[in-house]
């Protein structure tokens, strides 16, 4: 039987419990934004429409705030030796379930295709692994690719798709992206 380095085990501890203290705090995001969300826009949708499907794009909702909170736990990880290396407040957009936030910084007078894409493929992230899957895998993701947002495989994911998008390719996103283990 192969043994478990301490290390390796600390590894899943700590993972799994950011993930669910990031569960929890995406619960908290949705329920705190949700009423004041709102559908996509006629214009929004029709450069989506392509990509994904009808429920989809009727499901999500938009909510445009000035910046994206910086989560509470981000000051408790310095404790345990964890920098975030993520700048929330400098986030175009984030994504909780079917509710996407667009910063200031996403959004001139409107928001931008690609950044909307980009947000949805995370819809169907968030669909396809549910909302504490989908941080277990973020957090996990995170951890195992030396805690760089750009290595992050759900993020990788994501900006591979929006460049597909943004060269102009025809494709329906949901048969795109890899499929959860």
């Amino acid at each position: 039987m192969a043994r478990i380095s301490p290390s390796r085990i600390l590894l899943r501890i700590v993972t799994r419990l950011l993930a669910l203290v990031g569960n929890l705090w995406i619960r908290a995001q949705i329920r705190r934004h949700w009423r004041a969300s709102r559908p996509l826009r006629p214009g929004e949708r029709v450069h989506l429409e392509a990509y994904f499907d009808e429920e989809l794009l009727s499901d999500v909702r938009i909510r445009e705030v000035r910046s994206v909170s910086r989560p509470w736990f981000i000051r408790p990880l310095a404790l345990f030796g964890l920098k975030l290396d993520m700048d929330f407040r400098s986030a175009a957009g984030i994504t909780f379930g079917d509710l996407v936030l667009v910063s200031e910084l996403g959004r001139g007078r409107t928001l931008p295709a690609a950044l909307l894409f980009h947000e949805l493929i995370h819809v169907l992230q968030y669909r396809a692994l549910g909302i504490g899957g989908f941080a277990l895998k973020y957090v996990d993701g995170w951890l195992s690719h030396g805690r760089e947002y750009l290595r992050i495989p759900l993020e990788v994911e994501a900006y591979a798709l929006e460049d597909r998008f943004r060269a102009g390719e025809i494709f329906r996103a949901a048969t795109c992206w890899s499929r959860p283990d």
